[in-house]
Parts: structure tokens; C-alpha cells; sequence
């Protein structure tokens, strides 16, 4: 079964899903062998992240009165005082030694818990580290492939959705049938086999198919051109 992503893709939501990890966490410090360190690194992603999105909230909202304050002070009817302007928003305090990537270190750590004798699929649901489960009908599946020539090479780009990557395929000049060119896991793929005849432009053919759990799924993508120049010689 597929599953989403558990971390949320919008900032409100992540907001509200890191305040749950960080709350329903402290009640199972024991069952999951939390160590002091780690949970340290669970309150500072907390920390940080809504000492950020509170600053540039309060950010916009200070640009937004200062601009009513340029546009009264420009714009005011005549004889009308001013007033004080608008007081900037004092910046967080962030430790400078901090080591970033902290919502990355934050995944790694829910991995490794995930690998604990006393996690299990419950206890995943209530720590909000387990993705809704999607069904989908590969039945009425269509891959995607774009393509775009670059110099020395054929870029093929296509978008993966629930996808683990596409088998590509590709037809030369000359040749009668498709051949299986590369399983291809991230986007976009560069074609970078020389010319079939070298300083002839050529005609290059590809189309891919989906592939989950090392299985075609699905309905192939179109048939795509692409020409290839290669690399010319004198």
C-alpha cells in the first residue's frame, strides 16, 4: 500500500503537526529510548521553526504598515499629523553554532525510531510519522515524459507522483524497435550517447513507463522527438 508523505506540504500545517511530534514524543521518551540529545534536537526544530515563521509573519505584517505609513505620509490630507512609525519586529534569537538542516536531522532521527523494539504502527499514527494511505488504480495510470535537447546531450524530465522511478525507452535512427535505455529514479535524465553517425543530427525517440517495486505499472507515456546534435567535428 502507498503511502503520503506524513510531514505536510503548506507551512500552517507543518506548523501544527511539528507542536504534536514534540508533545505526544514526551510520552513515549521511555518506550522509544529517547535519548536526552535527541530530544534536544526535537525541542530546538520545534523552536526554531515557530520563532521563524512567527518572525516573518510578523515581518509582512510590519511591511504591510509601513507601507500605509509612506502612503500617509506622501498621500495624507494636508494638516494631519503623522504619527510614529511603525516599530520592525525583533528578530529571534538563533544560536549562530547551530548545525542546520534540522528538519533533515529531525527525519533521520524518526527513521531510526521507526527501527526501535518499542515503535509500532500505532504508536506511528499517534506521533503523526505515517502517511495516509493512497489507493491507486494503475489500471487507468499514465506515465509522463518531456524532453528537450541540450548541448551534448537530450534532456528527459517527468514527474514522478507515486511513482519510484520509470523504465525509458528509446529508439535510434535506423532501429525497427524500442529498447529498455536505463531505469531512470530522479528527474530530469540526461542522453548523452554519441551520435549513430557521427556529425549527423539525428532523431531521437524515446517514452517511459512507471515502475513500482521493480514492476512496469500502468499505461505508457507518448511517444516524444527529440533531436540530438552531438558533438560536431570538423
Amino acid at each position: 500500500m502507498l503511502t503520503k508523505p506524513y510531514f505536510p506540504t503548506n507551512e500552517p500545517a507543518q506548523v501544527i503537526w511539528i507542536g504534536n511530534f514534540k508533545l505526544k514524543l514526551a510520552d513515549y521518551i521511555t518506550i522509544l529510548v529517547i535519548t536526552t540529545e535527541e530530544s534536544d534536537l526535537v525541542t530546538l526544530c520545534h523552536d526554531a521553526f515557530i520563532a521563524m515563521v512567527n518572525y516573518i509573519e510578523s515581518l509582512n505584517a510590519y511591511s504591510v504598515a509601513y507601507t500605509e505609513y509612506k502612503h500617509r505620509l506622501m498621500e495624507g490630507k494636508t494638516g494631519a499629523a503623522l504619527g510614529a512609525a511603525p516599530i520592525p519586529p525583533a528578530p529571534p534569537t538563533i544560536d549562530p553554532t547551530t548545525i542546520v538542516g534540522l528538519f533533515n536531522r529531525l527525519f533521520a532521527l524518526i527513521t531510526n525510531i521507526k527501527t526501535r523494539t518499542g515503535y509500532n504502527p500505532d504508536t506511528g499514527k499517534i506521533l503523526g510519522v505515517i502517511g495516509a494511505e493512497v489507493v491507486i488504480d494503475w489500471t487507468d495510470f499514465h506515465a509522463n515524459l518531456n524532453g528537450i535537447p541540450l548541448y551534448l546531450s537530450n534532456q528527459l524530465s517527468f514527474v514522478k507522483k507515486h511513482l519510484d522511478g520509470i523504465n525509458l525507452y528509446s529508439r535510434l535512427p535506423g532501429a525497427t524497435d524500442f529498447t529498455l535505455l536505463k531505469y531512470v529514479g530522479v528527474s530530469p535524465y540526461l542522453d548523452v550517447r554519441p551520435l549513430t553517425v557521427p556529425n549527423i543530427i539525428e532523431k531521437r525517440e524515446y517514452y517511459s513507463i512507471g515502475v513500482v517495486n521493480d514492476v512496469e505499472v500502468g499505461f505508457p507515456s507518448p511517444t516524444i522527438t527529440v533531436i540530438f546534435s552531438g558533438p560536431i567535428t570538423v
